[in-house]
């Protein structure tokens, strides 16, 4: 396997490097080495066994009463969410955790890639080499799984380190020969792997900095908990560029046609899913409607990933049992899957990383550093008349520095647009040719209905 990435590098490799091929595969056989060294002499780990305990305590028990009670960690997502929690505040993008898939509580590896990422290595080929050596350790459990119902004399080191981690899990080992056999085939059809995420989420909550004063407004404006910014970082790591090969877009993951129900209509030239406080506004609108029609909010946010109608279903069909971890359980269709299934969880994790960010991540000095423009000056409005972003911006850059990454909904800032298009500025606009949206009425309207609020009002010169 080592030679083939040759050809690998070579095709990757950037047109103004001159590296000698030769140094070059050496270099790359060097790490690969060191990388699946490291991930076969390391102790299989557990899924938070990093993080000092002192510290996870505090947190995941919420000894300081930061987290709604609402979003207690029940008892049957406890080890889902520990996984879930250490993905995001333990492991990087340079990492990838190897575990089973239906007990997340057992993690078989975590592979290093640190040293990979330390070297020359074109980063096409890092990528292409960082899939290829997590599938081939994933091939060596699967094979070790394969071996654990023999005596434990004849486990060698890789072997038993494997074996302790299925028992540290909690899972209870059969007597008998057959039975184990059985087990151990089930679970090496159950591997999986998980890149980690501690620096996405760092990065988002830098991102996230700005937007909290005006959105934690909007959540009690609501009367909703502001725990369900969480979703922002489950789906995107409140990245306000993020795309889906599915179509979704924004930090909410807004796709098309759930889009259309809240926001104005999409064209090449705008789309308000991009922009954070539009968008965040039309989220708020729809978990409360998951709330309203299923009354509870460990049903209403996963309802935010696979939609109401299946939790609806449920309820109705198992009545006085249909809490969540028995819908989870019992109720089965095909576009519920692991993803599905996990949503809650990662969203618990999610909740309890953002409540003591400041415990996990550098955030020192970054509160004020980051804060670039009038938190609690920002406003919606409509125009009254056209608009040209190029010359709106123009005329407020000078007092408003990122007026235009609060308007990130205009594709196309050369164009003029018809009135009654909506944007956000730090800065009071005239009321000549804005009318601004209150409180009240980005609680009653949806934000594809804005424009209701100015259609009879005149542009003022």
């Amino acid at each position: 396997m080592k030679y083939c990435y040759l050809l690998i590098i070579l095709t990757c490799i950037n047109a103004w490097s001159f590296t000698n091929p030769n140094a070059f595969l050496s270099e790359l056989i060097e790490v690969e080495e060191t990388i699946l060294d490291n991930s076969i002499k390391a102790k299989s780990k557990g899924a938070h066994s990093a993080i000092k305990k002192d510290l996870l305590k505090v947190i995941l028990e919420d000894k300081k009463g930061l987290i709604d009670d609402e979003f207690d960690i029940p008892e049957y997502f406890k080890p889902s969410t520990y996984f879930w929690f250490s993905v995001y505040t333990q492991y990087s993008s340079k990492q990838v955790v190897i575990h089973d898939k239906e007990n997340l509580g057992l993690v078989y590896n975590v592979m290093d890639f640190e040293p990979l990422y330390a070297s020359n290595i074109n980063r096409f080929a890092k990528s292409k080499l960082q899939a290829d050596l997590s599938l081939e350790r994933t091939k060596k459990i699967k094979s070790i799984l394969s071996r654990l119902h023999l005596a434990p004399s004849k486990l060698n080191p890789d072997e038993k380190a494997v074996l302790n981690s299925i028992k540290s899990a909690g899972i209870k080992i059969p007597k008998y020969k057959r039975s184990k056999k059985k087990l151990f085939l089930r679970l090496s059809t159950q591997i999986r792997t998980q890149t980690g995420q501690r620096d996405m989420v760092y990065n988002g909550v830098l991102r996230s900095l700005p937007y909290l004063p005006f959105l934690h407004k909007q959540f009690k404006n609501f009367k909703i908990p502001k725990e369900l910014l969480a979703i922002a970082f489950v789906e995107s790591s409140f990245n306000l560029k993020a795309r889906s090969y599915a179509g979704a877009a924004g930090i909410w993951q807004f796709m098309p046609r759930t889009s259309a129900s809240f926001m104005p209509r999409r064209s090449r030239y705008i789309d308000y899913r991009s922009n954070p406080i539009i968008s965040s506004i039309a989220a708020f609108h729809l978990l409360k409607q998951n709330k309203q029609i299923l009354k509870r909010w460990d049903l209403a946010v996963p309802a935010y990933n696979f939609g109401t109608s299946h939790l609806v279903r449920a309820r109705r069909k198992y009545k006085k049992k249909a809490t969540l971890p028995y819908i989870l359980e019992n109720y089965k269709h095909s576009s519920v899957g692991f993803a599905s299934k996990n949503y809650y969880s990662e969203f618990l994790a999610m909740v309890y990383a953002l409540a003591y960010k400041d415990l996990i991540f550098p955030l020192s000095g970054y509160a004020k550093k980051d804060m670039d423009f009038k938190q609690d000056d920002i406003g919606i409005y409509v125009t009254k008349c056209k608009v040209r972003p190029k010359t709106f911006y123009k005329l407020l850059k000078k007092n408003s520095p990122n007026i235009k990454r609060l308007n990130s909904h205009f594709i196309k800032n050369n164009v003029t647009y018809k009135r009654n298009k909506i944007v956000i500025s730090d800065l009071k606009l005239s009321s000549k040719r804005y009318r601004k949206i209150t409180d009240k009425e980005i609680l009653k309207y949806f934000p594809k209905n804005y424009y209701k609020v100015a259609r009879k009002l005149k542009c003022g010169r």
